[in-house]
């Protein structure tokens, strides 16, 4: 008897260290996930505001970032979508939006998407994209949206 409360005990430890070695995995898992969508969520704010102030550069240096540390995140492929899009770089920026929108679609990449298209010569491919665009729930994005539609500028 004293033999067998013997192994239970032992069999009891080596359960109790295996959940907590477990525990220890999962809580340095946890940090590291924290850590790196820290760093996405720096970048992609730094690439709205590089963005919003017209730089292009620094907005897609920070976009390449921010889809590096979270590929899966919608956020980075949008903004680096739509920095390429403005800068004139539209193969690359059609490749994110497209990744963008199929993780969640907006209007934004919709429009950034089409207007990238137009520029490519795309114009089929681009009027499926205005279109979705201007039936969008925002309405500056609807009225750009239907203004290029009409009045597509090729580059």
């Amino acid at each position: 008897m004293v033999k067998n409360i013997k192994v239970q005990l032992q069999t009891a430890f080596i359960v109790t260290s295996l959940l907590a070695a477990l525990c220890l995995m999962l809580a340095a898992s946890f940090i590291r996930y924290k850590i790196v969508l820290s760093k996405s969520v720096s970048a992609t704010q730094s690439s709205v505001r590089n963005f919003k102030s017209g730089n292009l550069v620094s907005a897609i240096y920070f976009g390449r970032k921010s889809v590096k540390y979270c590929p899966d995140e919608v956020w980075g492929h949008l903004n680096l979508g739509m920095a390429l899009s403005e800068n004139g770089e539209h193969t690359e920026a059609i490749s994110e939006l497209q990744t963008a929108n199929k993780i969640v679609e907006t209007n934004e990449a919709n429009l950034h998407l089409a207007k990238s298209l137009t520029a490519a010569g795309n114009l089929s491919e681009a009027a499926h994209f205005f279109d979705k665009a201007a039936q969008g729930n925002d309405p500056q994005i609807a009225m750009e949206a239907r203004h290029l539609h009409i009045h597509p500028k090729q580059k």
